[in-house]
């Protein structure tokens, strides 16, 4: 009989200078999978840097550095919320009976979906 496991990891952000108050940002867990392919890398010279290399791979992004995972969140985070901007302006058009009023609309989603493609663009990129 094979064990089966998931990783759970938090991503958490300094609060106070004297580094001892942190704040979880995100957290993360994985899939279930076999114990036996289990493989979390020790890297990093301090313990706060192995636990950045844990985040980053167990949130699946690949990333070592706390700043990348941040930023990475930090995006995934705004493309929410103008995607559901943009839903709303979609039903707004839908609802509207001026016309003028519908082409502002529309002007208004168009841009917002341009900006989610750029948001998306930078987080392949980061991811990548």
């Amino acid at each position: 009989m094979r064990d089966n496991t998931n990783c759970y990891s938090t991503t958490r952000s300094v609060q106070n200078e004297e580094q001892t108050e942190f704040t979880i940002l995100k957290s993360f867990t994985t899939d279930w999978f076999d114990s036996e392919d289990l493989s979390l890398p020790l890297n990093g010279q301090s313990l706060d840097k192995v636990y950045e290399s844990f985040a980053g791979t167990i949130s699946g992004f690949g990333s070592a550095a706390a700043a990348d995972t941040k930023r990475i969140i930090a995006i995934q985070d705004e493309i929410s919320k103008k995607v559901r901007l943009a839903e709303a302006l979609q039903k707004r058009v839908r609802t509207e009976k001026q016309f003028a009023r519908q082409m502002e609309l529309n002007n208004e989603a168009r841009n917002l979906k341009r900006e989610i493609a750029s948001l998306k663009a930078s987080l392949n990129e980061l991811m990548n």
